[in-house]
């Protein structure tokens, strides 16, 4: 959890070093979600929460909310940086900026929440569908031993 936040520190420090940021909750969920459910992807059978039945079908049920969430957040930011008016939202930033800097970090704008936004609605369908594959492989342990039972 520690890596998450000092994770989120470094990508939203060009950022929030410029000034104030009002998207700053929406770029540290989409960090922190991306980077915890690739943990989760990838350590799916050594995290020991993820074992319990119930726990699984919260999270496979939360994962729809999230996706839905994360597509429409990352939707209403589109028409924000083709109008290029993201410094209508960064208020001191427009006068104290030179051109290239303003480019520069509205560049940096797009590209860390475009890619942390569709990691964050990849990996959640990814993570839903691990769900799903363990939830058949252990019904069908189940039944295969139940038919070994029988003969």
């Amino acid at each position: 959890m520690t890596l998450i936040c000092f994770a989120c520190f470094g990508v939203l420090y060009p950022i929030t070093s410029k000034g104030e940021y009002k998207f700053t909750f929406i770029n540290l969920f989409f960090i922190s979600v991306s980077m915890m459910y690739t943990r989760f992807i990838v350590l799916y059978k050594d995290i020991f929460f993820l074992q319990n039945k119930w726990v699984r079908v919260f999270i496979f049920l939360i994962n729809f909310h999230c996706m839905i969430w994360s597509a429409i957040r990352l939707q209403d930011m589109v028409p924000i940086w083709e109008g290029q008016n993201i410094f209508g939202y960064m208020h001191q930033l427009y006068n104290e900026m030179a051109l290239e800097n303003r480019n520069w970090l509205l560049n940096y704008l797009r590209n860390e929440i475009l890619f942390f936004g569709i990691a964050t609605i990849v990996l959640a369908a990814i993570l839903n569908v691990r769900i799903l594959i363990s939830f058949f492989r252990k019904n069908s342990i189940r039944s295969k031993a139940m038919m070994n039972d029988l003969v």
